[in-house]
Order: C-alpha cells, then sequence, then structure tokens
C-alpha cells in the first residue's frame, strides 16, 4: 500500500529518483552483508551469531566427491535457475521504458530507430548492475550461512545487530521505490488484454491501480516464504516470459524469413532448442522446489 501513490503516476519519469533511491539500498545490503560475514561465520562465537535462531544460523555441509561440477549436476541447481529467472525477468516494462526514452541529441523526439542504441546501452548496464549485485548478495550470502539461507537472507541476521535493521530499512525502501516499475507493466498488460481502448479513463485506471495493489498485498501476507514463491514464479512465469514466449515470437519472424529465402534454417532451430529449454528449466523447477 505504501507504494501506491507512486504506482499511480502516469509517467515512468519521475520514478528515476525513487529508482537510484532503490538501487542505493541494494548496494548498502551487499556491502553490509560483506561487512559482517566474519561476525556471523560460525568460526567463533559472537553475541549476533548468538541473537540469530538456531535453524537459522550457519550449516556448512561437506563438499560433495565431484566438486563444484557435481553440485551443478543435481536437481536443485534448477531452483536456482528458477530464482535467477525472477531476478531479470523485466521484460514486460521494455515497451514503456522504449517510449519514455529520451532520443539522443539533435534527433527528432519521434524518431524510434535512433533510440535503439540508447536502449541497448540502458538496458546492458541495468542488467549487468543486477547480475554484480545478485552474485555479490548470493555469494556472500551462501557463503556465510550455507544451507541454513532463508528466502529473505535477511532473516539470517540477528535483530539486535544495527546494521542490520538499517539493512532491512533499505530493502524495505528499495521495495516501496522500484515496485511501481514493475507495477506499470502489469497495469499496462491487463489494460491492453481487456479494455485497450480505456488506458486513458483516470477513474478506471484508479480503480484497477488500487484493486490490483489489494489483492498483491493480500498474496504477501498469506504467502510467508519467499525462497518458494521467487522459485515456483521464475519456473512457470520467468520461463515463459524470458525463455518461451520471445523464442516464439522471433521464430514466427525467423520461419517468414525461411520460407522467403532470406535466412538459413540454423537459427530457427537454436530458437526451438531454446523453447524446449524453457520448458524444461520450468517443469523442473517446480517440481524440484515444490517436491524438496
Amino acid at each position: 500500500p505504501t507504494s501506491a501513490p507512486l504506482s499511480l503516476l502516469p509517467s515512468l519519469d519521475m520514478l528515476k529518483y525513487t529508482s537510484f533511491l532503490g538501487v542505493g539500498g541494494l548496494v548498502y545490503t551487499a556491502v553490509f552483508m560483506a561487512m559482517r560475514a566474519g561476525a556471523y561465520s560460525g568460526d567463533a562465537p559472537t553475541a549476533l551469531l548468538g541473537a540469530v535462531p538456531a535453524h537459522l544460523r550457519p550449516s556448512m555441509a561437506a563438499a560433495p566427491a565431484g566438486g563444484a561440477l557435481a553440485t551443478l549436476a543435481t536437481p536443485k541447481v534448477f531452483v536456482l535457475v528458477s530464482v535467477l529467472a525472477t531476478a531479470f525477468t523485466a521484460h514486460y516494462s521494455a515497451p514503456r521504458m522504449f517510449a519514455e526514452l529520451a532520443p539522443p541529441a539533435g534527433e527528432a523526439s519521434g524518431k524510434a530507430v535512433a533510440k535503439v542504441p540508447r536502449f541497448c546501452l540502458v538496458t546492458g548496464l541495468g542488467f549487468g548492475l543486477s547480475a554484480l549485485l545478485c552474485a555479490a548478495v548470493l555469494s556472500v550470502g551462501f557463503g556465510t550461512f550455507g544451507g541454513a539461507c532463508s528466502g529473505l537472507i535477511l532473516n539470517n541476521y540477528a535483530s539486535t545487530d544495527p546494521l542490520a535493521q538499517l539493512s532491512r530499512l533499505a530493502v524495505g525502501a528499495s521495495i516501496v521505490c522500484t515496485y511501481p516499475i514493475a507495477f506499470t507493466g502489469l497495469r499496462d498488460g491487463v489494460f491492453s488484454l481487456a479494455a485497450p481502448d480505456k488506458a486513458s479513463d483516470p477513474k478506471l485506471r484508479l480503480a484497477l491501480t488500487l484493486g490490483l495493489i489489494s489483492f498483491i498485498t493480500l498474496c504477501g501476507i498469506l504467502l510467508t516464504d519467499l525462497g518458494i514463491v521467487a522459485a515456483v514464479s521464475g519456473a512457470v512465469l520467468a520461463s515463459a516470459v524470458v525463455y518461451i514466449l520471445p523464442s516464439i515470437m522471433w521464430a514466427r519472424v525467423l520461419a517468414a524469413r525461411v520460407r522467403a529465402g532470406t535466412r538459413g534454417t540454423k537459427e530457427l532451430y537454436a530458437c526451438r532448442a531454446v523453447q524446449v529449454l524453457g520448458v524444461i528449466f520450468g517443469l523442473v523447477g517446480v517440481k524440484v522446489t515444490l517436491g524438496g
């Protein structure tokens, strides 16, 4: 509910300021986790570690016989793939962001082609920063707590840790500041499916926004294990958005070009392979997550 005012904004332009605050909160969390790695490592008892519930304290299992490659061969790696797919699912916001992206200096505002290089740069930088943050939090979190990692890693830190409390506030602020960007994609999608000609109706926009936020808030109250939520949504929804649907659309374009004789079949076969891979990731990810 606290993000409702930002979610009601008609444009993404004003969210660029809050987005920087959100990214700052995540960067602080990654730095905090690295600073506190020694205090929670379990090598020596500390007051902070003693304040952590027993089931959330570090639990380091012995490495499998085959090392890292053997770990990657276990079915549970599909849970990680599903969670990572969730982290990089931003495709639904791409049309709105491209439409509102300013063209390069000296180019006409209505010339969409001129914005493509800038859009590619922004996309690459955004995904690159996300990858670095994900890798940092994943590595430090698992390196500190091992198999005891909670679905929300901050749950593993003591409630008496002032830096952890500040990190929880930072993550909360990050969610409030960046949530409207993802929500805009959801609302635009609902409008395009249900009432594309009424997307500019302010009353309907208000009702739909508040209704969707209320429903999502209720789901957030009822679903308490964020790890399972991220894995299942990643296996089903993110696999569809990241692997299956884009490759289906591109395959239709390639098939037409193959029929016209302007493109070979290798890329089309590769596109089909990505579709199959997405289905496998989705099915195995759900089975392993719920079965484990």
